[in-house]
């Protein structure tokens, strides 16, 4: 089964084309962004050790669209979504999940993970038909992420 090897392309594997596993995409409150940092350090961690894109740590300018589209096309596997009531207000938060869509509609691939920290809080219409990770409950973390690290291992496609 071809999902189960890692792919040459070009003489590069696959594992080495993408430079991260998931893209973290959060609000620009404190909590969001505690949130998000908090995720990093739990998944990079033994046993799930992925790596984790945060544009707060790698992009110096975070108005770049071009760098936020560049590297959630070409540097990461899959979006993690943080949504709150602080990222539906955030105006790039339309843009990374349209970049993201634009890449999973091309693949064909499940490449964005919603991770709700909101109860009151809504995903997007255009990916409303996603199942979300609900962290609303800090006592239901130990079962999601065991979910969330099965999304983030699932193969993707490589064109």
């Amino acid at each position: 089964m071809p999902g189960l090897k890692i792919q040459n392309i070009f003489g590069k594997k696959l594992k080495d084309i993408y430079k991260y596993d998931a893209y973290v995409s959060h609000g620009t409150s404190e909590r969001d962004r505690t949130f998000a940092r908090m995720l990093a350090k739990t998944l990079e961690q033994a046993p799930y050790n992925f790596r984790l894109f945060l544009p707060d740590d790698e992009i110096i300018d975070k108005t770049n669209v071009k760098v936020i589209s560049d590297t959630i096309k070409n540097r990461c596997k899959r979006l993690l979504l943080v949504m709150s009531e602080d990222y539906a207000a955030d105006r790039m938060s339309d843009f990374t999940v349209q970049v993201a869509m634009t890449k999973a509609n091309y693949r064909k691939d499940r490449i964005i993970i919603p991770l709700v920290i909101d109860r009151n809080c809504e995903l997007p219409p255009v990916i409303s038909h996603l199942t979300s990770a609900d962290f609303t409950m800090r006592e239901s973390a130990a079962w999601i992420l065991p979910r969330v690290e099965s999304a983030l291992k699932a193969p993707v496609s490589n064109t």
